[in-house]
């Protein structure tokens, strides 16, 4: 009887702890390929008033805030390179292996951030991004990011 209570006990502790530690997946298609990660971290506010979330996977992304914690709700402006420290804009960024691309300048589009589950989630409209060394070259983006 004991030995029931106990591995009961136990399965249940597997259970709880597997699901406080479960991060949440990060979905994007880039020219229609779908990749997706839960292997995303979150840094809000350390040593500056600067927050982000990202993937440092092979087929990675970066998103940036310039405050101190990853916002809940709004739309933010998607910079171009790093021109303003305003905390009303996010930047964005993807990379594949070491080429990595940023929002073209003459495209103006917003990060719209909501919650899920508690956390800060980022949905991105089919947008142009260009190859930071190689203006020539470019990938249509979307998805939605959450905060792991």
């Amino acid at each position: 009887m004991n030995r029931i209570i106990i591995t009961t006990a136990i399965i249940a502790l597997l259970a709880s702890c597997g699901k406080k530690n479960k991060k949440q997946y990060s979905y994007w298609k880039v020219n229609g390929v779908e990749y997706s990660s839960n292997n995303v971290t979150a840094i809000e506010g350390y040593m500056r008033p600067i927050s982000h979330i990202s993937c440092q996977d092979k087929i990675r992304f970066s998103i940036s805030f310039n405050r101190g914690d990853l916002p809940h709700n709004g739309n933010f402006p998607i910079q171009f390179g790093n021109a303003s420290q305003n905390p009303n804009w996010v930047g964005v960024g993807f990379c594949f292996d070491t080429t990595c691309f940023i929002i073209a300048e003459s495209f103006k589009t917003f990060l719209k951030a909501s919650e899920q589950n508690g956390k800060a989630q980022y949905s991105l409209e089919p947008t142009w991004f260009i190859n930071y060394n190689n203006s020539n070259d470019s990938i249509l983006i979307e998805g939605i990011f959450n905060e792991p």
